[in-house]
């Protein structure tokens, strides 16, 4: 997880302005007790200081709490940041995966071999394990994608094949080609949709992530 400091020159010019005030208290505090010793003010002279001493610590315990403050926001809106950053890659492969299948299904000939060539495309997409008729491997094909959206695309992609062997058999029986191939499209047009979906969240990440940045920005000036 990225860290955001505050910037270095704020304690460093806290600490100059109090060493100075401290190299110099030689020079002027006598002077100043003297003077007020002299006119009768030896009891201002003690409520002066208490006002002092507490006005410095008032300070320090504001920029205290500022410094604390600023970081735990740092911190917070950084974590965001690294979870939008650990998330994108893995939408951006799902969309890819998602527009390759929604051309390659559409480009396929409405013929008796359909079904067929539906079955060839996903299994060529590495969603489905070789000799595992069925099995679907969406972690293996979608590794940096989170746990919930490959659980759409593989409820997304398991209906598509359910439809597809519904169209197969019925093509076999001497049912209508055209029929079972919309049937099937049908169910392509929920891949659509996920892939919407999906883009819009990329696009909201990624404005989030500049807000983000921007954010961080004005918080270490």
């Amino acid at each position: 997880m990225r860290k955001y400091n505050l910037p270095l020159w704020v304690p460093l010019v806290i600490l100059y302005v109090i060493g100075i005030a401290g190299f110099w208290a030689p020079n002027y505090v006598p002077a100043l007790v003297e003077a007020f010793r002299e006119h009768g003010g030896e009891q201002w002279l003690g409520f002066a200081g208490s006002i002092v001493t507490a006005a410095v610590a008032a300070v320090a315990i504001y920029y205290a709490w500022r410094g604390i403050t600023h970081q735990s926001r740092l911190d917070l809106i950084s974590r965001e940041e690294d979870r939008i950053e650990r998330e994108l890659p893995g939408l951006r492969d799902a969309v890819a995966l998602m527009d390759v299948l929604q051309r390659s299904l559409a480009e396929i000939p409405p013929t008796t071999e359909f079904p067929k060539k539906v079955s060839d495309i996903i299994s060529n997409e590495g969603l489905l394990s070789l000799g595992i008729a069925g099995h679907l491997e969406v972690e293996t094909r979608l590794p940096s994608t989170d746990i919930r959206t490959r659980r759409e695309i593989r409820s997304v992609v398991l209906l598509i094949l359910i439809r597809n062997e519904i169209a197969r058999r019925a093509i076999e029986s001497g049912k209508s080609v055209s029929d079972e191939i919309q049937t099937v499209m049908s169910a392509v047009g929920s891949l659509v949709g996920q892939r919407e979906k999906y883009q819009n969240r990329i696009e909201e990440m990624e404005l989030r992530s500049a807000r983000i940045r921007a954010e961080i920005e004005r918080v270490i000036k």
